[in-house]
């Protein structure tokens, strides 16, 4: 039986439509009354707001921490085309049409920074929202601890309650031994996501059959 998650999770590499689904899985899972603990050497700023929604929340001491907004960048060729005398064909409508920009234009055109600063700021806002919300702290204090970017050490991250403590790895496995009820040298069973997910195409299948 599971009894809670212990969530490791440094680099995420997923988009935030992704990182938001797994968030409130999480949180569907604590309704449950289980525990989830989240600990790691880095927390990237989309891996923190996945981190945020667990009970506990635990930092390396010699770790980092990125808390200070999003930011988006477009890349263009036109200057790399005209080196090679290659002249694109392009048909568009439209002033919200930025897609093929990077193939004409050397800078963002004022209607696609318009719509870029829109999607970020909206990324932004509600990210910063529910991580204000899962620690406690009021919005105005994300707002201004990511804006003036407050939190250049772990120390900072403790200090602004991003975190709940600074521990090493072996704190950490002690903490989830005391959750699981077991001894100082007992081994802790971990079902790794790998391989829990290979379950579950089975167990769909067998729910719709049961039905």
């Amino acid at each position: 039986m599971i009894k809670g998650i212990y969530l490791e999770v440094s680099m995420f590499r997923g988009g935030y439509a992704v990182a938001k689904e797994i968030r409130e899985s999480l949180i569907d899972f604590k309704k449950s009354g289980k525990w989830v603990v989240a600990y790691s050497e880095f927390f990237s700023e989309a891996s923190y707001y996945i981190a945020s929604a667990a009970d506990k929340v635990y930092l390396n001491p010699e770790g980092e921490i990125e808390f200070n907004g999003l930011a988006v960048e477009v890349s263009f060729f036109k200057k790399m085309f005209d080196k090679l005398e290659i002249k694109p064909e392009i048909f568009r409508v439209g002033d919200f049409k930025s897609a093929v920009e990077p193939f004409f234009l050397d800078k963002m055109s004022d209607a696609n920074r318009l719509q870029l600063k829109e999607l970020i700021d909206g990324i932004n806002n509600s990210t910063k929202q529910e991580v204000a919300e899962s620690r406690k702290i009021s919005q105005e204090e994300i707002k201004k601890i990511a804006d003036q970017m407050l939190v250049t050490s772990t120390a900072d991250a403790k200090h602004y309650k991003l975190v709940d403590s600074l521990i090493y790895f072996d704190q950490v496995q002690a903490e989830l031994r005391t959750r699981l009820g077991l001894g100082k040298e007992k081994k802790i069973s971990f079902i790794k996501y790998s391989k829990y997910k290979r379950v579950l195409p089975h167990r769909q299948a067998l729910k719709m059959k049961l039905r």
